[in-house]
């Protein structure tokens, strides 16, 4: 099967909430870094749907929600109709199951955050693992790559250098999405959490320019028809529900555009694709391709079963399991698949 993919940014905030900037800067910079997409996610509002949401000179810009309760379990609602309101909620299910009765897709959003006395806001991890019901999670958040090793001697490199922090997902945010994967699908997407804010005691200075940003870490979607540039609302249907299916990948594209990555395989007749559940049958052959030659590493429940430096390896899988691909450029994470689902048969 041949695929149109298309690029795009996850997780940005405008002043519509807490951001720095305009949502046409935010369009301006997205034309500029030569994205396909935007999803702004601003907290808790919608403002800017009726009037920035749809096709501007080439670029889709989606207008989705960050719920966010104070205490934390902030959650990605993509798709959904009307404004989910849930800054005092304590518990995650009553806005998981009301993003879903809305049709939505719902990402739990920088799942294990942690207490830096710089930023202190930025401590909103996801505390309410018993909650049922969401459809992925956030397993690169730019942000909290960033900002997890920051301290005052260190910001002003980072400011100048921001490149230089960032090392890629926290193994206990993998750990914990390769645990769920056993059990039941769970998608995973790269976020921004882009801002744009202004230093409180520098305020000339801004972290993390969106200019920048949207260079940086982007989710790659893949759909079997081209966006319908005369329908905005069917190609933001069209990408929600890539996303949804798990047809996509993360690329840290300011070390290498990942364009053309693929992660396929064929089993028993069947060509089976990144988000594909299915039965294992007998045998089955996973292949990955890198644009460039990377450090290529394929996963088995998480736990590594190849590693070569290639641009394209195979491998024959003789069991079930959630198999996902890596590669690596430079010594950084480049590309994240997302798994293709091989379950134990019922026979078995």
């Amino acid at each position: 099967m041949s695929w149109f993919e298309y690029t795009g940014a996850l997780h940005v905030h405008s002043r519509y909430s807490d951001g720095g900037g305009t949502v046409e800067r935010i369009i301006k910079a997205a034309h500029k870094a030569q994205l396909d997409f935007v999803i702004l996610t601003d907290h808790e509002t919608l403002k800017g749907r009726d009037r920035w949401q749809g096709w501007h000179d080439g670029l889709l810009l989606v207008v989705d929600e960050e719920i966010s309760p104070w205490i934390g379990n902030h959650y990605l609602a993509l798709g959904i109709k009307n404004e989910i309101r849930a800054k005092m909620a304590l518990r995650a299910q009553p806005f998981i199951d009301e993003v879903r009765r809305q049709g939505g897709v719902g990402i739990i959003a920088h799942p294990f955050g942690e207490k830096k006395g710089l930023f202190p806001v930025l401590d909103r991890p996801w505390i309410d693992w018993d909650a049922v019901g969401f459809d992925g999670m956030e397993i690169w958040s730019y942000m909290y790559d960033w900002i997890k090793d920051l301290t005052l001697l260190t910001l002003p490199y980072y400011l100048l250098h921001p490149s230089e922090a960032i090392d890629g997902p926290r193994p206990q945010t993998l750990a914990k999405w390769d645990e769920l994967n056993l059990s039941r699908k769970v998608i995973g997407v790269c976020g921004l959490d882009a801002h744009a804010k202004k230093l409180p005691f520098l305020p000339f200075v801004e972290i993390l320019p969106y200019e920048y940003l949207l260079r940086t870490l982007r989710n790659h979607i893949l759909l079997e028809e081209p966006l319908d540039p005369t329908s905005p609302q069917r190609s933001i249907s069209a990408i929600h529900e890539a996303i949804r299916r798990g047809s996509c990948f993360i690329g840290y594209d300011l070390i290498a555009d990942s364009t053309g990555f693929l992660f396929k395989g064929e089993m028993a007749g069947m060509e089976l694709n990144m988000g594909d559940e299915r039965p294992f049958v007998g045998r089955a052959t996973l292949r990955v391709k890198t644009p460039a030659p990377a450090r290529i590493r394929v996963l088995r429940n998480g736990e590594p079963i190849l590693e070569r430096v290639e641009s394209e390896v195979e491998i024959g899988v003789n069991s079930p399991g959630v198999y996902r691909a890596e590669a690596y450029l430079g010594g950084k994470p480049w590309i994240l698949s997302n798994p293709i689902y091989l379950r134990p048969s019922r026979s078995a």
